[in-house]
């Protein structure tokens, strides 16, 4: 509600299917300026090698900017 009472448009939307790939599709389908995505802080060599972590891998392969929120 703060983003739109300051002009922002927001669009949530749900699909189906490879969350990769739908991201992806999702990005080339429509024309947005920016891509915010939630994503997990990983810790430690081991849990980033063996990390299968969405938001990065969409930030690797995407046509837009990405900007990956993380928890504190």
């Amino acid at each position: 509600q703060k983003a739109e009472s300051e002009g922002i448009n927001i669009t949530v939307k749900m699909r189906y299917g490879d969350p990769e790939e739908e991201v992806l599709s999702e990005m080339k389908e429509f024309h947005y300026d920016i891509v915010i995505m939630g994503g997990k802080l990983l810790k430690g060599w081991k849990e980033r090698f063996e990390s299968f972590n969405l938001s990065e891998r969409v930030l690797k392969k995407s046509p837009l900017p990405v900007l990956i929120v993380r928890q504190s």
